[in-house]
């Protein structure tokens, strides 16, 4: 579903379908024109369903409140493996809950959140967080 130019109002019927999905373990939404009210959508299907494995949301414009949202269901996720969210205008506003989420997710091994609004501390911060907790970010930016 990646680049297919979906909005929030198309989020809302691709949540609902898979919800009822129990086998979906990967999700690319990447490319698209996602904000932070599609990523209420998103976030419902995020908490019933326990089989996603990946979880991709790059390039599109979900922003702090779109990342706080998403993190802070995933931290209580047992089965994420990788998350990108990439180029979505996250700013170090939402760093605190993305490194909980990052700590308190085991099972997480890549996660991209390259080419944001990240300040070059709290780039640190996530490289650090990273390292302790054996997860690729790739190349930081």
């Amino acid at each position: 579903m990646h680049r297919q130019r979906l909005t929030d109002q198309d989020m809302k019927f691709i949540a609902e379908e898979l919800k009822t999905n129990k086998t979906c373990q990967s999700i690319n939404l990447s490319f698209n024109e996602i904000t932070v009210d599609g990523v209420k959508y998103l976030a419902d299907l995020v908490i019933v369903n326990k089989t996603l494995r990946y979880f991709w949301l790059a390039f599109n414009r979900i922003g702090d409140k779109g990342a706080i949202m998403l993190c802070s269901i995933f931290k209580n996720h047992d089965t994420l493996y990788s998350l990108d969210l990439s180029s979505n205008e996250i700013t170090d506003q939402s760093m605190n809950v993305i490194l909980e989420m990052m700590k308190a997710t085991s099972t997480l091994k890549l996660f991209f959140i390259d080419t944001n609004k990240i300040s070059d501390q709290n780039k640190e911060r996530l490289r650090k967080v990273a390292k302790e907790q054996n997860i690729d970010i790739g190349n930081l930016s």
